[in-house]
């Protein structure tokens, strides 16, 4: 069962044929000229997240296969069951090792990496750079939006167009929160991946996931001032809207909010705030539907100031309120402000006074 993707995971990596015994606190070998992650490193292992070879060294410049990063990311992200995704492996590759079979068998499940044909997975090929963002990206949750969005950046890597289709709006969005950064102007898509990298990444998934937050939601809205991440028992984040007809401007959404893109619904709710008459009137059945789930959503967060009442049918009170709202005033604008009043009369919202 694929678990809810989020930026502020607790990452366990085991990378096979390692040693388990802890090793000295720095690695000898972080030292040499290219190693530009000792510190993500150094600090990972201290956390007991990374471990080293049994010569007490890292190797950060070592390739790492496909399977070795399907191990790595596969508990990250899924709640495995050993047994059926082994024999899920079994029936799709032939070319996994047994150590390997309920990771890749695990991500090709919930269709985060996907074989070559000819029941081949490629399991000893190295893995390049843009198959490593395309797969984080997957593992995240993100696919969606890094394909709704691309279109509209416009910082790309100058050699963006040598990467593969399939993993080209993954890497303009990584680089558009800035999760990665290449080298230069460049990016390397088909170069092999770096155990180096693969440390860097998750140390910043692990370290600074609120910080990639609003990068996202900041490229996802356009009527957005500013997006911050909150501290208290569970991760919040500010956001503000131009819009200065919201009375709930701005509003916080949980992790678990921001995780199933409930911005994006709050987003539609204010922007269809700006209604006449006219325009109610020119929306089908559908469309109005889809209008009043958004505002049900809405009022649902947990930062939202009033709470649902829970009365059966809210959609149909609420859109009674709403038909009589227009027929007594065809002028006027529905602005958050009456739509509240109409939710509160309605029995829809608990509003007090």
């Amino acid at each position: 069962m694929k678990k809810i993707p989020s930026l502020a995971l607790v990452l366990a990596m085991v990378f096979p044929g390692l040693s388990y015994a802890q090793l000295e606190k720095t690695f000898p070998d972080l030292d040499k000229p290219g190693v530009y992650a000792k510190d993500e490193i150094n600090t990972l292992y201290d956390e007991g997240i990374l471990t080293g070879y049994k010569d007490r060294t890292f190797k950060p410049l070592n390739k790492i296969t496909r399977q070795e990063f399907a191990k790595i990311i596969a508990p990250i992200f899924l709640d495995i069951n050993m047994e059926d995704a082994t024999k899920y492996c079994n029936e799709k590759f032939d070319d996994v090792d047994p150590w390997a079979k309920p990771f890749v068998g695990g991500l090709a499940q919930v269709g985060i990496v996907k074989g070559v044909g000819n029941r081949r997975f490629d399991a000893h090929d190295n893995l390049n750079r843009e198959q490593m963002i395309a797969l984080l990206t997957r593992a995240m949750g993100m696919e969606e939006r890094a394909s709704a969005i691309s279109g509209s950046i416009q910082d790309d890597f100058s050699d963006i167009n040598t990467c593969s289709a399939y993993a080209r709006e993954d890497i303009r969005f990584a680089k558009a929160i800035q999760l990665i950064y290449g080298n230069g102007r460049k990016f390397f898509p088909k170069e092999t991946a770096q155990r180096q990298a693969v440390a860097r990444l998750v140390f910043e998934l692990y370290h600074n996931g609120a910080f990639y937050i609003p990068n996202i939601i900041n490229l996802e809205l356009s009527n957005v001032t500013k997006v911050e991440p909150l501290e208290d028992k569970t991760v919040t984040y500010r956001v503000s809207f131009t819009n200065a007809n919201l009375q709930t401007n701005p509003i916080t959404f949980s992790e678990s909010e921001v995780t199933s893109g409930y911005y994006l619904v709050f987003e539609d709710y204010q922007t269809n705030l700006v209604m006449r008459a006219t325009d109610w009137n020119k929306l089908i059945p559908d469309e109005k539907n889809v209008f009043l789930i958004d505002c049900l959503i809405t009022w649902s967060l947990e930062g939202f100031p009033y709470q649902l009442t829970g009365i059966e049918n809210p959609e149909g009170a609420l859109l009674t309120g709403i038909n009589n709202f227009f027929t007594a005033n065809p002028d006027k604008v529905l602005t958050e402000a009456e739509l509240l009043k109409i939710a509160g009369s309605s029995n829809v919202l608990n509003i007090p006074g």
